[in-house]
């Protein structure tokens, strides 16, 4: 099973137990527009969920997400079903290797996204309890660690 297909299950495993989101109201590879494929789409709330493994786009995998969010805002004549949220998963590899970089792209595109009326959130994989952590928690966990002492 590939890694953008794991993923897809984990944000559809998550959206069902965590969001109380009906399998039936998800769909995978969703067309939401004139070529416009979200990975994951939920039209009740209006979301698409962008998976990303950021494996085979160097040299700038950070290009690709930020293409990946744009598609739901560059065309609004291109979008059928509507989308407000939009949720970018990087696999976790990867996310750790960017994390700074995922916290800074995913402040920009909530800058850019507000304008459109729309949020972004980022995460990773959480393996340990098989769900999404978002990418600014991790941030915040790692700066605490960070701030504590250490004993000597």
């Amino acid at each position: 099973m590939t890694h953008h297909v794991v993923m897809k299950i984990l944000a559809i495993k998550e959206l069902n137990e965590k969001y109380d989101v009906k399998l039936e109201k998800i769909t995978c590879t969703s067309e939401v527009g004139n070529g416009v494929i979200a990975d994951v789409y939920v039209e009740d709330r209006k979301l698409a969920i962008e998976c990303e493994t950021m494996l085979g786009v160097a040299p700038a995998p950070l290009l690709k997400i930020f293409d990946s969010v744009r598609k739901y805002i560059e065309d609004k004549q291109r979008l059928s079903k509507p989308v407000e949220e939009i949720w970018v998963i990087a696999r976790n590899w990867p996310a750790i290797l960017h994390l700074g970089d995922l916290f800074w792209a995913e402040s920009i595109l909530k800058k850019e996204l507000k304008q459109y009326n729309k949020k972004v959130k980022f995460f990773a994989p959480e393996i340990h309890r098989k769900s999404l952590q978002p990418i600014e928690d991790i941030v915040r966990a790692l700066w605490s660690m960070q701030a504590k002492p250490t004993a000597t």
